[in-house]
């Protein structure tokens, strides 16, 4: 049962931890669970009436779906390769930057979380990594907030501007990077080829600014 329209929600990633403003969605009775997002939702008649996006509620619980007639231009637009501001095409903006696992917004409080993950110390500013794994960086950039470099791939754009382990970024592309998962978000709205503006303090206290031409990432 369709019980509301036109509903606006803040709906969170578990995974990444990310929130997003949705407007205009349709809200149901409709047994929606994780792992149901992008599947359709169907009237009595059978016909697909609605895109499965969200769930949840405090103590009433709600699906919610976007209107089929506002996904079915992107849906069109996907099937023409047609990129735009919502629909990418082709694999993701690369920095080849290694970040911790982490929403805070205090570098030192990023380090201890990714000590206690991995029980790792790396040395800050020992160049470029060939492997993924990361590590607490043993100096970390007097930085209030901002994201922590845990390492930076070789050969990466990273790694031509000049980043080391234990930097702290404090802005990308014009936009206050307050956290890992800030920066990642803002990342993700690039594209391959697209220069930004990259600023960040070094563990020593001294402040970098490069203009970075991000690379193409791996796809997911």
């Amino acid at each position: 049962m369709i019980s509301n329209l036109d509903r606006v929600i803040v709906a969170s990633d578990q995974s990444s931890g990310l929130s997003e403003t949705l407007h205009g969605m349709m809200q149901t009775s409709a047994d929606i669970r994780p792992g149901d997002s992008g599947g359709p939702l169907a009237g009595a008649d059978g016909r697909v009436i609605g895109i499965n996006t969200a769930a949840g509620g405090n103590t009433v619980y709600s699906g919610y779906a976007i209107p089929i007639d506002q996904a079915m231009p992107i849906a069109r637009q996907i099937a023409a390769s047609r990129q735009g501001t919502r629909v990418q095409i082709g694999l993701p903006a690369f920095l080849g930057v290694l970040l911790p696992d982490s929403s805070s917004t205090s570098p030192r409080g990023q380090a201890r979380q990714e000590l206690h993950q991995t029980g790792a110390v790396s040395g800050s500013g020992s160049g470029c990594t060939s492997g993924d794994t990361t590590s607490a960086p043993g100096r970390i950039a007097p930085a209030e907030t901002g994201a922590l470099v845990d390492g930076v791939l070789c050969g990466t754009p990273a790694a031509q501007a000049g980043l080391f382990a234990g930097d702290v970024i404090t802005s990308a592309d014009g936009q206050a990077v307050t956290s890992p998962r800030s920066l990642s978000a803002i990342l993700s709205r690039c594209r391959p080829g697209s220069q930004i503006a990259l600023a960040w303090v070094a563990p020593g206290g001294s402040l970098h600014t490069a203009a970075v031409t991000l690379a193409a990432g791996p796809a997911g």
